[in-house]
């Protein structure tokens, strides 16, 4: 149909956002009914109105090395996990 992460659903949730940027509850139980309202998969999407719930609008505390080490270690976990999980499962 619109070939877009979430199809329509996505859409609608960007104008929401737009629509109730001023209006925080207002905003996340209009895209949280917007999102039940989609489906079981979509609906695991509320866990992401989490951090958005609590977000006050001002950068944290930032520590770029931080990310220089952490950005290739999760890869080498999540591949050292794929390693170790794909022969469980193979018939």
């Amino acid at each position: 149909m619109l070939h877009t992460d979430y199809e329509v659903l996505g859409v609608l949730l960007i104008v929401f956002f737009y629509q109730f940027r001023l209006d925080k509850r207002l905003r996340l139980v209009s895209c949280g009914l917007l999102l039940l309202l989609g489906g079981s998969l979509e609906a695991a999407g509320i866990l992401a109105f989490l951090p958005l719930a609590f977000y006050n609008g001002t950068r944290g505390r930032q520590n770029r090395f931080f990310f220089y080490w952490f950005y290739p270690l999760h890869l080498l976990a999540l591949w050292a996990v794929g390693c170790w999980l794909v022969p469980l499962l193979a018939p």
